[in-house]
């Protein structure tokens, strides 16, 4: 705890240093305060994959800097989270416009994470993995601590007032660790890079770019306590329907603690991007993505093992209607797309070579997983009363729904899960300036529900075969989770002091409350979440 703190302090402080100086440099600016996130999403492009975006950033520069404290407590959780948790946050972030043909974008972030009662997935994302470490008993719940360190960069380059290229890396670094036996340790390493351009008409822009994902997730499991205890974990293929394996330190197997193992995931695309202008008001823009990639779970070699391996097809699309006044901004935003995973896993013979090292032959692959993703959202954001890059009112709504269906393959034994989901949420804030003094007031509610089939368990003609095994605790938990009708709502206060050189600090208050109705597996299904935020603007 002590050094999460410090850790956070340290960071900040060093973020405040870089904030003065950039505060120096703006002196003979306004003296008036924009607002960040108004900045950040009155101009479309700027939001896109493709970094030739930034060259819309019409200011000199936006930025910010803040330390925030999370505290969430509450059994409305999924079977893998923390019902008493907390999370210190530290962030920069910044637009800079260097001259009439650079624009730079900068984000780094730390986070370190405290949760207790934890069990369930040993992975850190694991509705983003092909398959999963489950624990297959529900009585070695105990504290996870997480620790990561985010970093983006991006620039535009005007080659010509019409042409431009740009690009951008995202960085992102995972420490995870369990504290109780059977412990795992995680360290997770995230990469996106992306290299495109565009180019200007009249009215019309047009711009293309280069994807590129590489995900690796090191894993081991080991114990400090009690030797003679036997700890299993469920290999889950999808729907925690799979099959289980006992925790050792020797010989070969998924969660052996004898070395780490990669989850490994590659993935390669583009994105095109179309921009209108339709009349002096308006601006259509639109963005299609692309994706494909493969993975393994294991190490490749002549003496190593790849246990399972997977595929990834993904399309994403996005439509944003804006209209722009001096004194409103409004955007109007569709946006759909599924993503299609295949796992497959290799049934292995070990052959030991008298005399040599352990030898290994892959015989089969046989498909384990089938998971397709559907999502769509529709949702309204307004600004209005807008006075030097400070609104007065801000109202957002949308309406989100997705639908995740699986099919997990143990021949003859299939199970096959679909669950649906969809919300509505609605907020308003409004903004009260006097002199240099600086409120906002946000309230914020919504409502969602969730329908489908928890599992349907059957299998192909008759058969001696010993069924899979199963964590039914978690499959009910899970699907209540997320079908259960719920309500929810949020209440925001925030108090900042301008100063000179178009700089704010500000204190901010969060709070959200979830309450689930008609429960049967989540007790009280209650949840709470208290955010303080220090920051500054500039």
């Amino acid at each position: 705890m002590q050094k999460a703190i410090k850790n956070c302090v340290l960071i900040f402080l060093l973020f405040f240093q870089i904030c003065l100086i950039q505060i120096g440099k703006a002196q003979l600016n306004d003296s008036i305060p924009a607002d960040f996130l108004f900045v950040k999403n009155s101009q479309i492009w700027i939001n896109s994959e493709n970094a030739t975006g930034l060259h819309h950033f019409l200011h000199s520069h936006a930025s910010t800097a803040n330390i925030s404290y999370n505290l969430s407590k509450g059994n409305f959780i999924d079977y893998y989270q923390s019902n008493n948790s907390r999370n210190w946050k530290v962030e920069t972030e910044s637009f800079n416009r260097l001259n009439e043909k650079i624009v730079f974008y900068g984000l780094i972030n730390y986070q370190n994470f405290s949760g207790q009662n934890m069990g369930g997935s040993a992975f850190i994302n694991p509705y983003e993995t092909p398959f999963n470490f489950v624990e297959y008993a529900d009585t070695n719940k105990g504290e996870k601590n997480k620790e990561s360190y985010r970093l983006i960069g991006g620039l535009s380059y005007a080659l010509t007032n019409k042409l431009f290229v740009g690009g951008k890396i995202d960085y992102n670094a995972v420490n995870y660790a369990k504290q109780k036996d059977l412990r795992h340790k995680n360290k997770l390493l995230d990469l996106s890079l992306s290299l495109g351009l565009s180019y200007t008409f009249k009215k019309l822009e047009l711009g293309l770019n280069y994807f590129y994902h590489r995900n690796i997730e090191e894993i081991t499991f080991r114990t400090f306590g009690n030797t003679d205890l036997h700890y299993m974990m469920l290999i889950d293929y999808g729907n925690f329907y799979g099959e289980t394996e006992a925790y050792d330190t020797k010989g070969q197997g998924f969660i052996h603690g004898k070395s780490f193992k990669p989850l490994f995931t590659e993935i390669k695309g583009g994105t095109f991007q179309l921009s209108l202008l339709l009349g002096n008001h308006w601006n259509w823009f639109n963005e299609l993505k692309l994706n494909t990639g493969n993975g393994y779970f294991g190490k490749e070699g002549t003496h190593s093992v790849l246990y399972t391996i997977h595929d990834v097809k993904e399309w994403n699309y996005q439509t944003i209607l804006q209209k722009s006044t001096d004194k409103s901004l409004q955007n109007i935003k569709i946006s759909g797309g599924n993503k299609k995973l295949n796992n497959y896993r290799n049934v292995i013979n070990y052959v030991s070579i008298p005399g040599e090292i352990e030898d290994v032959m892959e015989i089969v692959k046989t498909r384990r997983l089938q998971r397709s993703y559907w999502h769509a959202s529709l949702s309204y954001d307004g600004y209005f009363a807008i006075k030097q890059l400070q609104p007065k009112w801000h109202m957002n709504s949308q309406i989100k729904y997705y639908t995740n269906s699986q099919k997990t393959h143990l021949f003859p034994f299939y199970r096959e899960q679909d669950i649906n989901y969809y919300q509505i949420d609605a907020s308003i804030e409004r903004n009260i300036t006097k002199n240099k003094k600086h409120w906002w007031l946000r309230l914020g509610s919504g409502y969602g529900e969730g329908f489908g089939t928890k599992n349907n368990d059957y299998q192909s003609g008759s058969t001696s075969s010993e069924a899979p095994r199963t964590t039914e605790f978690n499959l009910n938990r899970t699907y209540e989770y997320n079908t259960l009708p719920r309500l929810y709502g949020s209440a925001l206060i925030k108090y900042g002091i301008s100063s000179y050189a178009s700089s704010l600090i500000y204190i901010e208050l969060n709070y959200t409350y979830t309450k689930g109705f008609n429960s049967k597996y989540l007790k009280s299904a209650e949840f709470h979440e208290i955010k303080i935020k220090l920051g500054l603007e500039f």
